[in-house]
This record gives structure tokens, sequence and C-alpha cells, in this order.
């Protein structure tokens, strides 16, 4: 180890423990292929034009936060020329950070965590990050298996951005409780996000409040939007998402939730969007035979709801909207467009299963919706997060009788039916207390083609974590 000024360079493998306070300096490893961990207990270190702790090259590296401790990093709004690093945490290589203390981390030039590699966070740790850019970063992946995380980006909150090699670039949450606020995308994977017994919370782009909603052209005429314009997302994959379990809440002032595939089989699933509450879109991803197409042909997405509770609330284009195809098989789906809504609450360019009500009861934000069939067995009881004049129920069996009922008082009865594309919009539904009519007829069903589905394997996460060494 060698001090010179404020800067700390470690040189060897082993466990170097971090206390006290460094006002303006920094500490660097340089240890090709030697495994460093580093404990803080105390630590607070800032440096005012360079990375506060800045892994350079190592074998493994390990940041362990100490029981019971707290621990500050900072860095400076510029860099010194030179400099590869671009967070106040930066490591060239995979990075984990464990333990069970708690870790504040300020990112002032852009990031605040950042791995050129992998960034794993596990433990039970508490992490808050506020950073000018990206929160936490994982060039190749981004794995949160554990512990509580906090941040609060000014671009992306958490990234995953490789793109040359199509089994990285993935975001993977596990059980830990995640609250995200950004003004870019909440989470951003150029693969494939997985949410797993998390209890996540996004805010994106100041959120539904804070839509521009795009104004319909005649006619004949395309609709044109400011490329310059923001479109924050809650969650933007380039591959796939993937839900069993856990509550995530979305509030986004575009899309809520954006995939060539969506798979929700389980959990909670709550979108407040101002565009698409959930937009199954190829984007720049080509799925085999099919192309990149206009808004009105079938890309070769897929989105399936089999399970859980799924709610949408949208300010502007569909609440579920599928450039290809789109099925819900179970679980309990409520969409509800907010008033100026251009089109409708379910919309698909290809093969749909979309059975339910429209026109159901209006509902205020912290009713309970409670969905009963012929013979008064209940078949689903969600508690709603917005307010609406009418709403759209899907996950039902066509050619039954369903009542619709929320705390509030208001109540439809209605037959199921085969819902077509762009139906169920605000103009669609009936004031509370009255009785309502099924969906129309439309949209041919169809079955999930195999092989479509697209998502990395979690085994490359969990033999990537480390398990640190001591000296």
């Amino acid at each position: 180890m060698k001090v010179d000024g404020g800067t700390v360079t470690i040189s060897g493998g082993g466990t170097y423990v971090l206390s006290g306070e460094l006002s303006n300096g920094r500490i660097v490893v340089n240890a090709p292929k030697a495994d460093v961990r580093l404990v803080l207990k105390g630590a607070s270190i800032t440096s005012s034009d360079g990375p506060a702790i800045d892994i350079q090259d190592a074998g493994k590296a390990i940041v362990v936060l100490a029981k019971d401790s707290k621990n500050t990093l900072s860095d400076g709004a510029s860099y010194a020329s030179g400099q590869e690093a671009t967070a106040a945490l930066f490591s060239s290589d995979t990075l984990t950070v464990t333990g069970t203390g708690q870790l504040d981390v300020t990112g002032s030039y852009k990031d605040g965590i950042s791995s050129k590699n992998g960034l794993i966070i596990t433990g039970n740790a508490t992490i808050k990050v506020k950073a000018a850019d990206d929160g936490l970063r994982g060039k190749d992946y981004l794995v949160v298996e554990s512990g509580t995380l906090t941040a609060e980006a000014g671009g992306d909150a958490l990234k995953s951005s490789e793109g040359d090699d199509e089994t990285k670039g993935f975001i993977s949450l596990g059980k830990a409780s995640i609250t995200l606020t950004s003004t870019d995308d909440a989470i951003s994977a150029t693969t494939d996000v997985t949410v797993k017994d998390t209890t996540l919370t996004i805010t994106a782009g100041g959120g539904q409040a804070n839509a521009t909603v795009e104004e319909q052209a005649p006619p004949g005429q395309e609709s044109t939007a400011d490329s310059s314009t923001p479109s924050p997302k809650g969650i933007n994959a380039g591959v796939s998402y993937t839900q069993d379990s856990g509550k995530v809440t979305v509030n986004a002032a575009d899309e809520g939730l954006q995939a060539p595939f969506v798979n929700v089989a389980g959990g909670e699933l709550s979108i407040a969007a101002g565009d698409d509450g959930i937009n199954a879109s190829n984007g720049d991803h080509v799925i085999e035979g099919h192309e990149n197409a206009d808004s009105e042909s079938d890309d070769g997405s897929v989105l399936t709801i089999s399970g859980g509770e799924v709610e949408v609330s949208y300010a502007s284009s569909d609440g579920i909207d599928s450039n290809g195809s789109a099925y819900v098989k179970g679980g309990i789906v409520v969409v509800s467009g907010q008033a100026g809504a251009m089109d409708g609450s379910v919309d698909a360019n290809g093969e749909s299963q979309l059975v339910g009500l429209t026109g159901s009861p209006s509902v205020s934000a912290g009713d309970t919706l409670t969905v009963t069939d012929a013979s008064g067995s209940q078949v689903a009881s969600v508690k709603v997060d917005f307010t609406a004049e009418a709403i759209t129920v899907l996950g039902l069996t066509e050619g039954q009788q369903y009542t619709v009922a929320t705390s509030s008082g208001g109540s439809a009865t209605g037959t199921a039916s085969a819902l077509s594309a762009g139906m169920g919009g605000p103009m669609d539904g009936g004031q509370g207390g009255q009785g309502g009519q099924g969906g129309q007829p439309g949209g041919g069903q169809g079955q999930q083609s195999n092989g479509q589905q697209s998502g990395n394997q979690n085994s490359q996460s969990n033999n990537q974590s480390s398990t640190a060494q001591s000296s």
C-alpha cells in the first residue's frame, strides 16, 4: 500500500479496513489478478477531481459495509483529464457490494456506482445513491440480490448497457426493497429485466402527471413528435421483462413498461403512465421472422399475463399495447385511461387472447375492486391506485357473467367477451352503479408461439457473486 498526498494506492491482494475521514483524496486499487476486499467501517471519502474509490485492476473486487457502520463516498463535479472512471465508486472489473452497514454515494460528475463489467449488490446493506447521470451501472450486468436500495438519478437509475453480447446487458432484481427516481428511464437494460420477490417503486420523468400527451394528427396525416423531447420510461428492456412475484409500482411520464417480450406470472404490477402502460414492441431488437414494422403490423412481440394482479392507468395511447401478440391467460388485469387518453385500454396487432368487461364502474384511488361470478363466488379482489370514470377488467372467462363492484359503492354486471384491438377506452365505460354490457366480440383468439420467449439465465449472476477471502 502506498500513500501519496491524499491518494492511497493498494497494489496487493487482501482485506483492507477503511475508517475515518479522507476529505480530499481517493482510494485506488491496482492489483492485477488479485482479490481485494475493502471493508468500509465508518469511512467518509471525498474527492474533488476524481472518484472516491477507483478500482482500476483486480481479480475480484469486493466492498464490504461493516455492521452498524455509516459510510459516505463523494466525487467532484469534474475529473482530471486522462481518467477512465465515471463514478464516485468505480470499478474496471466485476464489483460486489455487500455487508450490513449503510453507504451513501454522491456522484456529482456522472454515475454513482459503476462497473465496466458486472455489478452485484448483496447482503443486507442500506445503499443510497444520488447521481448526476446514472445511479448504478453494471455494463455487463446488474444484479440486486437483497438489501435496501434508493437511487436518484439525472439519467437512468439502474442501467446495464452491453450490446455486443446477447448473454449480457441484463438486470436481475431479487428480494430487495428498491426505490428509484430518474429523469430518464428508471430501469434500462439492453437485454432482460427480471423481478423476483422484489419490492420496487419507480418514478420516472416526474411520473404520469408530467406526461407530454401527443396530439392526434388529422386523418391521413402522421402525428409528429419532437425527437429532442425526453421519453422517460419506468422499465425499458431491450429483450424481455419477466416477473413472477414481488410488488412493482411504476409512475412514468412515458411508457410504464416496454419490452419485446413481457411475461407476468405472479406478484403485483401497478403502472401509471403518460403514454402506453405496457408496450410490447421490438424496437431495435430484431425478432426472427419479423421485421421492425410500423404500428399496424405484427412485429413478433409477445405479451403474456398468466397470473398475479396487474393495474394500468394510462394518460395517452393504450393501456396494454402489443405490436405483436397479447395473451391474458390468468390473474386479474384492471385497465383505465385518464381523461384525454387517445386510443383504447387494449390493443394488439397480432393474435390475442383478451377476454373481459369494459364499461365497469367508476373507481377512486384506494378503492377495493371485487369481481364475482354468477354464483356470487369471488374471482378477484384488487386495491386500485388510480381514479377513473370507467375501467376494463381482463382475465375472465368468455361467456360467463360477472359483477364488478367497488368499496365506494359502484357496481356493474356484464358478460365477458373477447375484446377487439383498440377497445375499452374511456368512452366505452358507464358510470358506477349501472349494469354494464360486456365488450363486443372481436380479435381472434390464438395460442402463443413457442420459442419466441427470450431471457437470460440467472445462473451467470449466481456464479459470479463473490465470496471474499481473508488476507
